[in-house]
Formats: structure tokens, sequence, C-alpha cells
């Protein structure tokens, strides 16, 4: 299973729990499970914006200033 299939499954587990809540029919390990998709979900997207960061960084020069800050 590549990432993309894996992405996916979460996010269709998420909204599996998602209808489950709006029944009322979610028991406490579920709510349990629904909780450690949804941080997963956040840890991902906390990667990729982390890398995309990073990735803008090391596209910058340090520009030289015509001044030196006070020691």
């Amino acid at each position: 299973m590549n990432s993309d299939d894996t992405l996916d499954h979460l996010i269709d587990l998420i909204s599996f729990y998602k209808q489950k809540i709006k029944d009322g029919t979610l028991s406490g390990s579920e709510g349990s499970n629904y909780l450690r998709a949804l941080m997963l979900l956040g840890l991902k997207d906390s990667v990729l914006r982390t890398r995309q960061l990073e990735q803008l960084s090391d596209g910058f020069e340090i520009v030289n200033l015509p001044f030196s800050g006070k020691s």
C-alpha cells in the first residue's frame, strides 16, 4: 500500500467515525480510534508543512547588510 492509499484510507476512516457520531452510535473504543486517526492526519499535515517551509527557506539567500549589529 503506497502513501496515497494509506492517506485515503485514513480519511475514509475519519469519515466513517464522523458518521457514527452523527448517528449517535460511536462507542468509547471507536472514539479513541477516531481521535488517533485525527491525530495522525494532523501529524501528516504538520510534516508536510514543515517540509514545505524548509524547502522555501533553503531557496533564499541571506542579504549582507551594510551595517553590523552591536555586540
